[in-house]
Formats: structure tokens, sequence, C-alpha cells
């Protein structure tokens, strides 16, 4: 198995966790693979830098996803999350889980945490974007 099919798998593991927080599915795994070798990523040092300590790190995804998001630079880190979102969110067993719930009295208080953290999140990946 080579370098390059291992990486894929470990990111399309460290992506599942970071946006169902649960084990990805084999076949998920695969699809994501199947698809990053048929896209062309435009990886630079910063970006192959940034890949490899959220693979190391995968706790600071957030806040690195959170840091790119902001800035509105085109991140590698954030197209392959995109890419992969878009492959979860088709997947049979995990479509429900991109549904809106219905919404309920503390739904309000849930958006503003949200946000708050979001917040933090940002200036976190900031300064952990500084050292890498």
């Amino acid at each position: 198995m080579s370098s390059s099919v291992n990486t894929c798998e470990q990111e399309a593991r460290v992506f599942f966790n970071y946006l169902l927080k649960s084990n990805s599915p084999p076949d998920l795994v695969s699809l994501y693979c199947k698809a990053c070798a048929h896209y062309a990523f435009d990886i630079n040092a910063k970006d192959e830098r940034i890949l490899k300590y959220v693979l190391k790190n995968p706790a600071t995804i957030s806040c690195i996803d959170a840091a790119l998001g902001f800035s509105g630079k085109n991140s590698v880190l954030r197209k392959k999350l995109h890419l992969f979102f878009s492959i979860a969110e088709t997947h049979k067993d995990l479509s429900d889980k991109f549904i809106i719930s219905k919404k309920t009295k503390i739904s309000f208080l849930k958006m503003a945490f949200t946000g708050i953290a979001s917040l933090f999140k940002i200036l976190t990946g900031n300064i952990i974007l500084l050292f890498i």
C-alpha cells in the first residue's frame, strides 16, 4: 500500500471524526480516496505542512478549519474537507445526520454558544497557523 493511500485513508478518518464525531465507515474512506485520486489538488509547502500537522494533531482541526475559513484563503485542507463533506452527505447511512432537526426552545442558545465558540476557534487556529 502506498504512502498516498495511507495518507488519504488517515485524512478520511480524521475528517469524519471531526465532522460527525465517530468512526468512518470503510466504504466512505474508499470513496474519498477514489475522489482524491481524480481531483488535482494544487498543494504548496504551507498547505502540506498544515495537512501533516492536522493529521498528527487531529484535535486542532476545528480551530485550523475555522481560522482558514475566516481568512478566506483557498486552502487545500478546506477543499479536502468540502470534498469529504459532500461525499459523507450523500452516503446512504449518513444522509439523515445532515438534515436539520426540529427547532427547540434552546436552539437560539445553542446557536449563540456555537458562534462564541467559533470566535475562540478562529483565534486559536490563527495562533496555531503562525507556528506551522
